[in-house]
């Protein structure tokens, strides 16, 4: 997968949030906890780094995305939706709705 499509994506997901890469920041440790750096997701947006898996997913919920948001703006910033990397967060996503759906209905019953 190309690092400039992973970049152009998460720049569209902070953007759809009104967010600076500060701002971003913010928002990821306030909701999270974790603490990011604006020149780590400006590396991220202009393709000269990729996040790991964990980075991405505390991103994402940092912002109120998730993966299957990811994978949207991976698809609208151009990204060969054959490639191993969408395959594989297809997956994860649907193994994560999976497990989630399996929690609601323990702490439902």
């Amino acid at each position: 997968m190309d690092p400039q499509h992973i970049g152009t994506a998460i720049r569209a997901l902070r953007e759809h949030h009104n967010l600076s890469q500060r701002g971003a920041c913010r928002r990821v440790e306030e909701r999270t906890g974790t603490s990011l750096r604006s020149s780590t997701i400006s590396r991220w947006e202009t393709g000269l780094q990729l996040p790991k898996v964990d980075t991405l997913a505390i991103f994402l919920q940092g912002l109120g995305a998730d993966f299957a948001d990811f994978q949207a703006a991976l698809e609208a910033a151009g990204a060969d939706p054959s490639t191993s990397l969408l395959g594989e967060l297809r997956s994860l996503t649907e193994r994560l709705e999976t497990a989630t759906k399996r929690l609601e209905d323990q702490v439902g019953d």
